[in-house]
């Protein structure tokens, strides 16, 4: 089992960087179509106008930072459970997006929040636990840095990461456990989404444009790292 899934992670995570400058090329073609049928295609909402086309960057950039905080989890237990170096450089990889993608849910959703809730922040159940999982992204890469130790850092940030997953349900079900000004889930629903067809397109397109675009960021980071050890192995030789 862990050789087969070590042979997976090598194919998804070690491309050709002929592969990785294509889906590049590909990533930035559909953001660019996505946010075209956003803003000029799809109509404005009947009570928000024109702001709610934030959600084409807000929501896709809010799922998308929560995946990764999973797959984040993933990788670490997988290298508590083999001790293998690529689980643990691939969750390293993986933390400084997660950090761009939370801070660009925050920002957006402050941007949207002005217009229709007429303030910036409010310490609402779903803003404030999505700020704590900025926070705890960014803990986990002071507390990788803080080591000398490549392994005890891995190891010591990896239990950190599976301590920190309880708050990813809290994020999801915060806005129907608690009074939130934040509107509950609108596309995640059991008896289906709430918005218009319409609007469906254009966050799709952005949502694979930023995994896509992600895919290659955590790809070229994981390969940098990968080097970096290689070389500090042969200077140390």
């Amino acid at each position: 089992m862990s050789n087969k899934l070590y042979q997976l992670v090598k194919f998804i995570f070690q491309p050709k960087l002929k592969v990785m400058a294509l889906v590049a090329a590909i990533s930035a073609t559909l953001f660019a179509f996505g946010c075209y049928v956003a803003i000029f295609i799809t109509p404005n909402d009947y009570l928000q106008g024109i702001y709610m086309k934030i959600m084409y960057i807000h929501v896709p950039s809010a799922w998308l930072s929560m995946a990764l905080y999973m797959l984040m989890a993933i990788f670490s237990a997988a290298y508590i459970a083999w001790k293998t170096p690529i689980y643990s450089i691939i969750a390293e990889a993986i933390c400084p997006v997660g950090i761009c993608l939370t801070f660009i849910t925050l920002a957006t959703g402050a941007i949207w929040g002005a217009p229709t809730w007429g303030t910036w922040w409010v310490w609402d159940a779903r803003l404030t636990s999505m700020l704590i999982l900025l926070f705890i992204y960014i803990g986990c890469m002071a507390l990788r840095n803080s080591f000398y130790g490549r392994e005890k850092g891995g190891i010591f940030t990896a239990y950190f990461v599976l301590f920190g997953i309880v708050n990813i349900p809290i994020i999801k079900f915060s806005v129907n456990i608690w009074s939130t000004l934040h509107q509950p889930a609108s596309f995640l629903r059991l008896s289906g989404p709430a918005v218009h067809s319409s609007m469906m397109p254009p966050l799709f397109i952005m949502l694979a444009a930023l995994i896509s675009i992600t895919w290659v960021v955590v790809s070229l980071l994981t390969q940098a790292e990968q080097l970096k050890r290689k070389y500090q192995r042969c200077i140390v030789r």
